[in-house]
This record gives C-alpha cells, sequence and structure tokens, in this order.
C-alpha cells in the first residue's frame, strides 16, 4: 500500500467568517506541528453551520481504501465540551460524518474513513467542519491546519512514466 498526502485548494461554500482555504493549508505533514498561526473560524453566528473546502486531486495513487483527515483546531470560549464534526465528500457521495472533540486549547484530531474508491473519485473530493452549536459570544471555533492521506494502490509506474513525458513535452 501507498499513501499520497491531499490538501486544500479551494472553497467548496463560504459560510463561516473566516473561511479561505489559504488559512489551511499548511505544509504540515505531521500533526506534531502547530502551522503557521492562520484559522479558519466560526463565531456564534456559524454555530452547528458546515464549512466545507475543495481539496487537490489524487496524483500518485490509482484507487483508495481509506481517507484519514487530520484537524488541528481549538475552541475560544464554547460551553461546556461540544462536540464538533469532519466529513469527506468522495465520489460526489457525502460519508457519514464523525465528531471530533477538543479540550479548550489548540489540538490535533484524525478521523478515518474507509472504503474502495478510484483515483477519480478523489476529483471532486472535498471536507467539511462543523463548527460546535454553543459557541460563546465574541468567540470562535479555530481551525488551523487540515490535511488528508489518503491509502491506497499506487499508480503503475508506466502511467507515471507517461505523465512525466507529457510534462516534459510541454
Amino acid at each position: 500500500m501507498a499513501t499520497e498526502t491531499i490538501r486544500p485548494n479551494g472553497n467548496a461554500n463560504t459560510l463561516w467568517e473566516a473561511y479561505a482555504y489559504t488559512l489551511i493549508d499548511d505544509v504540515v505533514d505531521s500533526p506534531s506541528s502547530a502551522g503557521d498561526g492562520t484559522n479558519a473560524y466560526a463565531s456564534d453566528d456559524s454555530e452547528s453551520v458546515e464549512q466545507k473546502w475543495d481539496f487537490e486531486a489524487l496524483s500518485t495513487l490509482s484507487s483508495a481504501s481509506s481517507v484519514e483527515v487530520f484537524v488541528r483546531h481549538k475552541d475560544d470560549g464554547i460551553s461546556g465540551n461540544p462536540d464538533s464534526a469532519v466529513n469527506v465528500k468522495i465520489g460526489g457521495s457525502w460519508q457519514t460524518g464523525q465528531n471530533i472533540s477538543y479540550n479548550g486549547s489548540y489540538s490535533w484530531v484524525s478521523k478515518t474513513f474507509n472504503g474502495d474508491w478510484s483515483a477519480s473519485d478523489f476529483d471532486d473530493f472535498e471536507v467539511g467542519i462543523t463548527a460546535p452549536n454553543n459557541i460563546s459570544r465574541n468567540r470562535e471555533y479555530l481551525v488551523a491546519v487540515v490535511y488528508a492521506v489518503v491509502t491506497g494502490e499506487a499508480a503503475s509506474s508506466t502511467t507515471n512514466e507517461a505523465f512525466l513525458l507529457f510534462l516534459d513535452s510541454l
């Protein structure tokens, strides 16, 4: 099995107060890094609202059996300890969302989605994060980094070589 890391490259919707994918597309390959310090965020006006981001298509895998989504997030004044949720769209279908918890400071969480997908199913891959439902007034739910690690079969070397030859011809 092989893996490929993909990152946000567009906004699928614009519902949170700060939603730009450039705020969360940090080049982080390990949940030990803090990212660049910028955040997408939802305020009390966006409680329970799902922000969605477009992601890069696969380039080195021919099929996939799992997607692990990594999120670095923080609540900045949320009552209690509610869950947020992460969801993915693969092959035009949204998978069943999974709750993600946090503890008041920046923390990493990952959720895995399993299936049997082709590389083309990731041409319109999206990640959605739903804000908690009890954000205190003048406070925010912050998302610092989002990326996905896809596990599957590597594309054949013939395909990769043909692609490289094509690029060389440009």
